[in-house]
């Protein structure tokens, strides 16, 4: 199975790149991206307003389904059952495991 992503090569350039889907680790879920959020970081980013970030994938905010999870996954990270089908919203930043 195959994945794509839009890679930003310099500040306002981009392209669509194809990779090999990762192997799923024992803790790990593979998601689908069913919908995405533009972030006011990413515009800046785009623009190039952080020169730190000049290239890469951007964008962290989405809505998933879980297509795989590994052998040892069973729940979310707060705990509640998960299974292959499920949409999550996935935590983008996380301070403490509150």
């Amino acid at each position: 199975m195959k994945g794509q992503l839009v890679w930003m090569t310099e500040p306002m350039k981009f392209e669509i790149r194809e990779y090999d889907l990762p192997k799923v680790e024992p803790e790990a879920v593979l998601l689908e991206v069913l919908q995405t959020n533009v972030c006011g970081s990413d515009l800046h980013i785009a623009k190039g307003d952080m020169p730190h970030l000049c290239n890469g994938g951007i964008g962290h905010e989405m809505v998933g389904r879980v297509i795989e999870m590994g052998d040892r996954r069973q729940t979310d990270s707060a705990g509640n059952p998960l299974k292959v089908g499920d949409r999550v919203v996935p935590c983008y930043l996380v301070t403490c495991n509150n």
